[in-house]
């Protein structure tokens, strides 16, 4: 008999007070029992509308069924048979918006914790086999350059190697991951499972050469022709920020909210042993209703919050966040961190004055004009940017959001 409660299991996580003080995960995981209980919800529809929802069609039902009968090494191998990365799917991709928005349970209730099962059955197998290792398969004679380390790099050439093909990756920092490692912070990702994958990877014979800037290092003809690759796939990500052009965002201290995470993330300025410096005050973040600025304006209030910077988020309409997979949101609220409820395009102008304010300078109208498709892009860093006395403004009430 499926299990007929309209909620989903809550996950554990830890308290705000505790994760407020640390950088570790904030979600715990369910139990093995608890996994049983959540995958008893899913009905095992006849259509399987989820699969639709899922950008490598996971076959979600019957992973789920095994979980439910408590075969667990049987649903990782369902997983993996489509997803090769389910540890890093399961608690970064959006089911929320994707697999989850399909599942018929959600039209009466909460829909089936699809995410949240992925990720235990991905914890489960690294817990009871993580030591195993893939075989390398015998070589085909191909070889196929991927250019980028990030999610649709590691997966392209996990999934090349299995089929045979001699696959380097070009990865232009010091670490393998892309964005998994630079922009996605250890509380949410931590980067023991990208390194699991990678290591993986290493196994089944992938070469990864870090610190080459294809383009720079070498060019795509030079893999090509010197160095004999057969073809090239290119995974470079959408790692440069794109800037307003306003007065001042040049300042020592302003920081795009790709340098932000990566000093982060990947140089771990958050550690007082490491010497990357990083500034910590307050923090104002705008975006409106899109998607990768929405996960990046959270991503940098949630980093903020946690390495002590404080302050408020504009996040636009907020119920619009946690539909593409923002759990922190939650987590940010939780732990007591500011949201300035206002909807972009009708208080636009408002929050425009605020930056020609802060920024000490007046926009003329083609800036505006300029300026107002791009305030979500960037400006998370901006009371990082300006002295103290400027912000005092905002803190001490005498310009207001609201």
């Amino acid at each position: 008999m499926p299990n007929m409660n309209t909620e989903k299991l809550k996950m554990p996580e830890q308290a705000p007070d505790i994760r407020n003080k640390n950088f570790k995960e904030v979600a715990l995981g369910y139990t093995e029992e608890m996994a049983v209980e959540e995958a008893q919800r899913c009905l095992n529809c006849k259509n399987k509308p989820c699969i639709s929802g899922c950008p490598v069609h996971v076959r979600i039902p019957e992973f789920i069924a095994e979980v439910a009968k408590g075969n667990f090494l049987e649903a990782y191998q369902v997983i993996t048979d489509t997803n090769a990365l389910p540890a890093i799917c399961g608690r970064v991709c959006p089911q929320e918006s994707q697999c989850e928005s399909k599942c018929v349970r959600g039209i009466k209730g909460e829909p089936v914790a699809i995410g949240r099962l992925e990720r235990f059955v991905a914890d489960w197998y690294m817990q009871n086999h993580g030591d195993d290792m893939p075989q390398k398969p015998v070589s085909n004679g191909k070889k196929v350059a991927v250019i980028g380390s990030g999610p649709s790099g590691l997966a392209c050439a996990g999934d090349l190697a299995k089929l045979g093909y001699d696959v380097t990756i070009f990865e232009a920092f010091h670490t393998a991951g892309g964005v998994l490692v630079y922009g996605i912070p250890e509380f949410r990702l931590p980067k023991s499972i990208v390194q699991k994958e990678i290591d993986k990877l290493s196994a089944l014979g992938v070469n990864i050469m870090t610190n080459m800037v294809i383009g720079k290092v070498l060019s795509i003809d030079e893999l090509m022709e010197d160095m004999d690759f057969d073809a090239v796939f290119v995974g470079s990500g959408a790692g440069l920020p794109s800037f307003m052009g306003i007065e001042g965002e040049a300042l020592v201290g302003v920081y795009s909210a790709n340098e932000y995470l990566t000093r982060i993330n990947l140089m771990k300025s958050y550690i007082e042993e490491y010497d990357t410096p990083i500034k910590k005050s307050k923090v104002l973040r705008s975006c409106t209703n899109l998607p990768e600025t929405a996960v990046l304006g959270a991503q940098v209030a949630d980093v903020a919050f946690e390495v002590g910077a404080g302050g408020g988020v504009d996040a636009g309409d907020r119920a619009f966040i946690p539909a593409f997979g923002l759990p922190q949101v939650d987590h940010m609220v939780d732990g007591e961190l500011d949201f300035l409820e206002a909807r972009f395009l009708e208080r636009k102008q408002k929050r425009l004055g605020f930056v020609e304010q802060l920024l000490g300078g007046k926009l003329d109208l083609p800036q505006r004009n300029r300026v107002d498709p791009h305030v979500q892009n960037l400006f998370m860093g901006l009371g990082l940017a300006v002295e103290q006395a400027e912000l005092a403004l905002w803190r001490a009430g005498q310009f207001s959001l609201e």
